[in-house]
C-alpha cells in the first residue's frame, strides 16, 4: 500500500497547474502555487527516489548453511521464523545455532546486508570414550574387566559407566574393585598383597543370636571367616548371659570354637 500511495502522489503532482476540459484549476489546486515544468520534474524525481527506497526496504536475501555432518540441526536463536536452507530474510543481524547430538554446538553471529549469504559450518565430535589404565605394583599380572566382553589392554577406551576390575598373579591375593568412569580418563593404581594361606574360623555358641566379634582385627566376624596364621581375641555376648572372651590361635588348620554361654 505504501508503494501504491507514492505512485498516486506522483500522478497528482504531474496534473497540477493544467487545464481539464478547458477549465483552469488555478486557485482551486493546492499545488498551483508553483506549476513550472522544472518544479514538476523535481517532484517526479523525488517520488522515484521514495519508490526506490520502499523497494529496498522490502528486499530480502537468501541464507544457505552447509554443515558437516550434513544432518546437523540449524536454528535461529532469536529470530521468530524457523530456519530453512535458501530462505529469504531481510537485512539485519542474526544468531544461528548449529547442533547435533554428541557434537560440539556452534553459535554463529551473521550480518545480512544487501547480498545473499552462504555459510559452511563444521561440527566436531565430543569425546564420548575415555581411557582406562590399570597399574599393579608388580609385573606380570593378569588384568580383566569382568562385566564387559572386551579384553583389557593398557589405555582401553570405555564409555562412562562402572567397571569391575580384577587383577591376579600366582603367589598374590586376587584384587577386585569397581571403578567409575565419568567424563575423564581413569588411572587405577593397584597394590598387590602377597598370598598368605588362610584357614577357616567358626565360633559356635550354645545359644542362638549371640553377637560374635574378633576384637583385635578390623574385619567383621562371619561363620568360617578365612584368616591367616595368628592369634585372635574372640568376644561373644548376648543379653541375659555372661560375656565370653578368649584368645584363639590359628596355626595350620581350620579352627572351631565351641562356646558355653552362662546365664547371669
Amino acid at each position: 500500500m505504501r508503494k501504491l500511495l507514492v505512485v498516486t502522489l506522483c500522478v497528482i503532482g504531474m496534473l497540477s497547474g493544467c487545464s481539464l476540459s478547458g477549465c483552469s484549476m488555478d486557485g482551486l489546486n493546492p499545488f498551483s502555487s508553483d506549476s513550472s515544468p522544472a518544479h514538476e520534474q523535481e517532484q517526479v524525481q523525488d517520488n522515484h527516489v521514495q519508490e526506490k527506497a520502499v523497494d529496498q526496504m522490502n528486499e530480502a536475501y537468501t541464507l544457505t548453511v552447509h554443515t558437516i555432518p550434513n544432518d546437523a540441526h540449524v536454528r535461529f536463536k532469536y529470530y521468530s521464523e524457523p530456519f530453512q536452507n535458501g530462505m529469504a530474510i531481510p537485512d539485519g543481524r542474526y544468531t544461528l545455532v548449529i547442533e547435533k547430538q554428541n557434537y560440539g554446538t556452534v553459535i554463529q553471529n551473521i550480518t545480512v546486508s544487501g547480498i545473499d549469504m552462504e555459510l559452511r559450518v563444521v561440527l566436531y565430535p565430543l569425546n564420548t570414550e575415555y581411557s582406562l589404565q590399570v597399574n599393579p605394583d608388580v609385573k606380570g599380572c593378569d588384568i580383566k574387566i569382568l562385566n564387559i566382553k572386551e579384553k583389557y589392554k593398557d589405555g582401553i577406551m570405555l564409555e562412562n559407566g562402572k567397571y569391575l576390575i580384577q587383577v591376579s598373579k600366582p603367589g598374590f591375593e586376587e584384587y577386585q574393585n569397581w571403578i567409575v568412569i565419568n567424563g575423564s580418563d581413569a588411572i587405577v593404581n593397584v597394590k598387590m598383597e602377597k598370598f598368605v594361606k588362610k584357614y577357616a574360623l567358626l565360633v559356635k555358641p550354645n545359644v542362638a543370636d549371640a553377637k560374635i566379634r574378633i576384637l583385635n582385627i578390623k574385619i567383621k566376624y562371619a561363620d568360617n571367616i578365612k584368616l591367616p596364621v595368628g592369634k585372635y581375641f574372640i568376644d561373644v555376648q548376648k543379653s541375659g548371659y555372661q560375656t565370653f572372651q578368649t584368645w584363639v590361635r590359628i596355626v595350620d588348620k581350620d579352627v572351631v570354637v565351641n562356646v558355653d554361654m552362662l546365664k547371669i
